[in-house]
C-alpha cells in the first residue's frame, strides 16, 4: 500500500467549495474502481490518477452529489478504492453480506417487488449485466439509486437544513 493521502493537497479533491453556505457535506461516492479492477494483471486498489476512478467521481458529483449543493457547501475527496476481486474475495470469505432496508421516498411494491418511480433505468451491455449481477442480482439497478432518487433527495437535504438551522443556528 501507498503512504498516506494527503488532503492538504488540492489535487487529492474532487470538490472543494467556496464556503457559501451554513452546512457542509463531507460526500464519499460509490466505488468505481470496477472493470478495470476485473482485468487480468490489476492492481486490487485504484491509484489516485486511476481513469477509471476520476472519471467515475466526476459522474458521481454531477449525478449524485449536486443534490446536495443548493444547500450545502459539497466536499468530495478521492480516495484509494478497492476493486471488485478484492470485495468479491472478502464477502466469500465472511459471508457478511447484508441488505437492509434504509428507507426511500419513493412507492414500494412488495406484492410485486418494484419500486414504482417515473425515472428510467440505464441500458447495459452484457459485460456490466453480467458484473452487476454478480454482485447484486440479476439486471441490477443499484448504481442508479441516485438517478432514481435524486430530487427526493436534494428536497429532503434542503427540508432537513432548514430545519436544522431553525432549530439551531439562532
Amino acid at each position: 500500500m501507498k503512504e498516506t493521502i494527503d488532503y492538504s493537497k488540492k489535487e487529492n479533491w474532487y470538490q472543494i467549495p467556496e464556503i457559501t453556505k451554513d452546512v457542509d457535506t463531507f460526500y464519499i461516492y460509490a466505488t468505481e474502481y470496477i472493470m478495470g479492477s476485473l482485468m487480468e494483471g490489476a492492481p486490487e486498489y485504484a491509484s489516485l490518477d486511476n481513469e477509471e476512478m476520476l472519471q467515475g467521481a466526476a459522474g458521481e458529483y454531477l449525478l449524485h452529489a449536486t443534490a446536495y449543493a443548493d444547500a450545502t457547501n459539497v466536499f468530495m475527496p478521492y480516495y484509494r478504492q478497492c476493486g471488485m476481486t478484492v470485495m468479491k474475495r472478502a464477502w466469500k470469505e465472511t459471508g457478511n453480506v447484508e441488505i437492509q432496508d434504509i428507507g426511500a421516498d419513493a412507492q414500494v411494491l412488495p406484492d410485486r417487488g418494484v419500486v414504482v418511480t417515473h425515472a428510467k433505468g440505464m441500458e447495459m451491455d452484457e459485460e456490466t449485466i453480467k458484473v452487476v449481477g454478480e454482485f447484486f442480482g440479476p439486471d441490477g439497478r443499484h448504481g442508479e439509486d441516485y438517478a432514481l432518487f435524486y430530487n427526493n433527495i436534494k428536497d429532503n437535504v434542503a427540508k432537513r437544513i432548514a430545519a436544522y438551522k431553525a432549530n439551531h443556528l439562532r
